[in-house]
């Protein structure tokens, strides 16, 4: 949705989020990006987050305040109100995650604790908080206040607008997908390093995942779908780009131990890379070496997912699951070629066609690099800008 407004002076946004760089997470890169084109198309930015994040900083013109020790009802108020002392903004823009909240719900009553300031939230998912065993819809309901409670709701896919639409006591709602996280690096110099380092060059193909280590992802799904395509006597091999746990869901580092052992039961550790964390530059450089991106998320493919957002950006054949609903997108065989989720037989299958289809993997390169142009950062700040000036007006 675009929103037309003057944006004829500086605007000063406070955003709040759970994560920030040098902490691991999408929802960090995202603000990390977000706020550096922000300035650059003239706001003014600072961002409140987690005291993990290290030091008060300035980060190109962004001010960095990780002053949050606990996402709680004790401590948070008082420290948005410390910031807001410092930056005096036109709007505070929360950047939902309640993963990255410690699934705590006190984000999700600020605007209603703190009337006033002029709040506006981006959800990244609407995963719900812990309150208490048995809280049932209790949930439910404490994020809904939050999109209620907010000048504008920013979702960054069509299917989280679709579920957040069906509250009428939400004021005012606008999509804008998510951009890639890791900008496109040609180096060829350092993708031959990164070929070598990992040593690469041992299979003839080279599936590709990216990202933090996640159940919702389908990376289980994905080892098993490798012993099939080996089976097939294909000599692929698989690189885990990044891999980590994150620093916000507790539950990534027992679904890596879980993944590990799948990986040693089916006997893949030598065809298995994983390249741990590497920089921006390297991330990239990685990515280039990758022959086909497989992407077998749980709950379909989304624009909220960054992983998908670097893939198009490196203008890679990209292999994932069928969308929860119709996306055009994303059309089996023309853009993407996608297979059910959770079934690991026709992900394998979905691979072996890619893999012997040296068009179709022409192909799919090309659409995803043409795809990638509607999801640029400049684009994205831009309506962002406009809402938020839309939302500080009314």
């Amino acid at each position: 949705m675009r929103v037309a407004t003057r944006m004829t002076q500086t605007l000063r946004v406070l955003m709040v989020s759970g994560e920030y760089p040098p902490l691991e997470g999408g929802v960090g890169d995202y603000t990390y990006l977000l706020g550096q084109e922000m300035v650059r198309q003239g706001a003014q930015v600072t961002v409140l987050t987690s005291s993990g994040a290290g030091e008060q900083r300035v980060d190109g013109e962004v001010l960095c305040l990780p002053w949050v020790e606990k996402w709680n009802l004790a401590i948070l108020p008082g420290v948005l109100k410390r910031a807001a002392q410092v930056h005096q903004p036109d709007i505070v823009l929360i950047q939902y995650q309640t993963a990255a909240f410690q699934l705590k719900p006190a984000i999700n009553l600020l605007p209603t604790l703190l009337p006033e300031y002029k709040f506006a939230v981006t959800f990244h998912d609407l995963r719900e908080p812990y309150l208490f065993p048995k809280a049932g819809k209790l949930r439910k309901w404490v994020t809904f206040k939050l999109a209620r409670s907010c000048r504008i709701v920013i979702t960054t896919n069509i299917e989280d607008q679709r579920k957040l639409m069906s509250d009428t006591k939400i004021r005012q709602l606008a999509l804008i997908p998510i951009g890639s996280n890791i900008p496109l690096v040609i180096d060829p110099l350092l993708r031959a390093k990164m070929r070598q380092r990992f040593n690469l060059g041992t299979f003839q193909y080279v599936l590709g995942y990216f990202g933090l280590i996640n159940e919702s992802k389908g990376v289980e799904e994905l080892v098993q779908a490798l012993a099939l395509v080996r089976q097939e006597g294909i000599n692929a091999g698989m690189c885990i780009i990044g891999g980590g746990i994150g620093a916000s869901d507790a539950t990534n580092a027992p679904y890596l131990a879980k993944l590990q052992h799948a990986i040693a039961e089916n006997g893949l550790e030598p065809y298995v890379r994983w390249t741990g964390h590497l920089t921006s530059a390297e991330v990239s450089a990685a990515l280039q070496c990758v022959d086909i991106a497989v992407l077998p998320y749980q709950d379909g493919v989304s624009l909220r997912r960054g992983s998908l957002m670097a893939a198009l950006a490196h203008g890679l054949p990209i292999v994932t699951t069928f969308p929860a609903s119709p996306m055009p997108e994303f059309s089996s065989g023309i853009s993407v070629e996608l297979a059910p989720a959770k079934d690991v037989a026709s992900l394998a299958k979905a691979i072996i066609k890619v893999v012997y289809n040296a068009d179709l993997r022409m192909q799919l390169g090309q659409r995803a690099a043409v795809l990638a142009e509607k999801f640029a950062w400049p684009e994205i700040t831009k309506q962002t800008l406009e809402v938020l000036h839309a939302a500080v007006e009314r």
